[in-house]
């Protein structure tokens, strides 16, 4: 199986100036099996799980020095720990805060996010649509049978998808925050699902889970903001182009977000083989 992360992580191992890196992200998406295959690129490879070693906890909870540290390391697990030639994978470090502490790294992640406006608004979006329609108990059988109509009918899954994109397909190396735009005035309330960053420029994005002919929100965006050189609106259409209005099916996402973003585009050639 591969994947983008694969890409990212063997730039990591070749960088000469490499620091300890923190892996985040949802649970069982995968993450420990992208390390453990990262392993085979090392001449060993040692792995720890804090929740379930009552012994590696404990090595934690002496002094933080990192030669003591590794050599109580290799005496429980049995292992050689070499610097430059043994990944050491340290698994559920949340588990021990002094772990935390030696490594300077860690930001627990979660299954939702947090999508920001300003004025300090916010609205949570599930990230990992597969969990959400778990969640909400739907069938998946529409997506196939009646596509169509499954789109019109599950609008929020459609906006997280397309916010769950946008955060795929940003730099790697940062932790990547969602925005929106509100705007709350007397018979004109006006909201933009997304804002991106291009070049410079803040550019609106407006999810429609199917034709999405209305575009208030995304006309009063564009016409106070004279800035923004246009829109971009995802939807059950063709693209197309009109005037300021970018229009995109919404399988092309991953194209559009993508678009300028050189480590991406190296990451899913090395991901096709090209």
């Amino acid at each position: 199986m591969k994947r983008i992360i694969d890409h990212y992580l063997l730039q990591w191992v070749h960088d000469p100036y490499r620091k300890p890196l923190l892996l985040r992200g949802a649970r069982q998406v995968g993450k420990t099996y992208a390390v453990r295959q990262l392993g085979k690129s090392f001449d060993s490879f040692v792995e720890i799980n804090l929740e379930r070693s009552e012994k590696v906890r404990l090595i934690f909870s002496q002094d933080l020095d990192p030669h003591r540290i590794i050599r109580d390391l290799s005496f429980v697990t049995e292992q050689s720990i070499i610097p430059g030639k043994t990944l050491l994978f340290i698994d559920e470090i949340q588990a021990r805060p002094e772990a935390v502490t030696a490594l300077d790294l860690l930001e627990t992640a979660g299954i939702a996010h947090k999508v920001l406006s300003r004025g300090g608004r916010s609205k949570v979006l599930f990230i990992d649509i597969g969990l959400a329609q778990a969640s909400l108990n739907l069938n998946l059988a529409d997506w196939f049978l009646q596509p169509q109509e499954a789109f019109v009918n599950k609008g929020t899954l459609v906006e997280a998808f397309v916010g769950q994109e946008t955060l795929v397909y940003a730099d790697a190396h940062r932790k990547q925050q969602l925005y929106y735009w509100q705007r709350e005035a007397k018979s004109s309330n006006a909201e933009i699902d997304y804002l991106i960053q291009k070049a410079q420029r803040i550019i609106p994005i407006e999810v429609k889970s199917g034709a999405g002919t209305g575009l208030k929100s995304m006309c009063i965006f564009l016409e106070t903001h004279g800035a923004t050189p246009y829109g971009i609106r995802f939807a059950t259409l063709p693209h197309s182009v009109h005037e300021k209005l970018y229009s995109y099916p919404l399988y092309a996402v991953a194209q559009v977000c993508a678009g300028g973003n050189t480590q991406v585009q190296d990451a899913l050639a090395s991901l096709l083989g090209r």
